[in-house]
């Protein structure tokens, strides 16, 4: 078994959601592992103000070489499986990438990580589709503008869109597509175990059974609540800290938010859950009043308000 599974690929690729829903089998099913979101914080990799400071491309490459030192050092030390979203391509190559490095310098930092992870027996599984501007437009649709607005206003300061000359829509594609490129060559490089994945048939089988193979983590142990519990939990809820309410329902072994861009609240065990593809637990609380519990470890917590009673 490894130590370290990586899952990587595009914006929209499904990496959140496939990397959660593996953790939570391998969780089930007696294993020791943590899952490390691409939004959670803290992150082990992820220190914006020290990486904001550091302009020289070769000396953040040395930086995120030494963040990945310090997370194989958490992962030794708690002994458990540890499953990151986004992690080598996202995080570390899209950083090397915004401050323009070139090609040569993000492929020997790639070689550099994964010589410090070898010994933790590492799978990559990438999450690339065949059409990938066409997996793009597919993530512009279900995502919405306002994903692009703030993609472009995370990046429209850095050497790269300084250099590429564009903004808005045309300044994501752009990188997008030379993300896409920069993480193809880096996969190659790769000499640990790795499988590349084809994810385009979203909400099938194809894809997740595939890596469950992979991984050695069968269907047979997705145990789900009973229906009278996913039944029990649905209904309205209101916010104790806004003036705000919801309504949940359900959906199979699984609950959704029935609203604006809601969330699938995915099973856990018992009265928890989690949202699809967020590092955010759900926690359902009996009582006088159903209480229901928000409990988010991301970069803006506040986008979950914490506390709601069913009305």
């Amino acid at each position: 078994m490894p130590r370290i599974v990586l899952f990587e690929g595009l914006p929209g690729s499904g990496k959140s959601t496939y990397s959660q829903e593996i953790y939570l089998a391998l969780r089930r099913s007696g294993e020791n592992v943590r899952w490390f979101a691409e939004d959670q914080r803290p992150h082990p990799l992820v220190d914006d103000t020290r990486m904001a400071q550091i302009g020289d491309p070769r000396r953040l490459a040395e930086y995120a070489v030494a963040q990945w030192r310090q997370l194989v050092a958490e992962v030794q030390t708690s002994d458990s499986m540890a499953i990151l979203d986004a992690a080598l391509f996202g995080m570390t190559l899209g950083t090397l990438l915004q401050a323009d490095t070139t090609l040569e310098v993000m492929t020997e930092t790639v070689l550099e990580i994964e010589a410090e992870i070898a010994h933790l027996e590492p799978v990559a599984v990438y999450l690339r589709p065949a059409d990938v501007d066409a997996a793009f437009d597919d993530t512009l649709e279900r995502r919405g503008d306002s994903w692009t607005t703030y993609f472009a206003q995370e990046i429209s300061q850095s050497p790269f869109a300084l250099t590429c000359g564009r903004t808005g829509l045309d300044l994501v594609r752009a990188y997008v597509q030379e993300l896409d490129r920069v993480s193809s060559v880096a996969f190659a490089s790769l000499s640990c175990a790795k499988h590349c994945v084809d994810p385009v048939h979203r909400g099938s089988e194809n894809a997740k059974g595939r890596i469950q193979k992979i991984l050695g983590s069968g269907a047979s142990e997705e145990r789900g609540p009973s229906p009278s519990t996913i039944e029990r939990l649905a209904g309205t809820y209101r916010c104790l800290e806004e003036d705000v309410t919801i309504s949940i329902r359900a959906d199979g072994p699984d609950l959704v938010v029935d609203q604006e861009r809601g969330a699938r609240l995915v099973h856990v065990d018992e009265d928890r859950f989690m949202v699809q593809g967020m590092p955010v637990d759900v926690r359902f609380e009996k009582g006088a009043d159903c209480y229901l519990l928000f409990e988010a470890r991301t970069a803006d917590p506040a986008q979950f308000p914490r506390r709601w009673v069913r009305i």
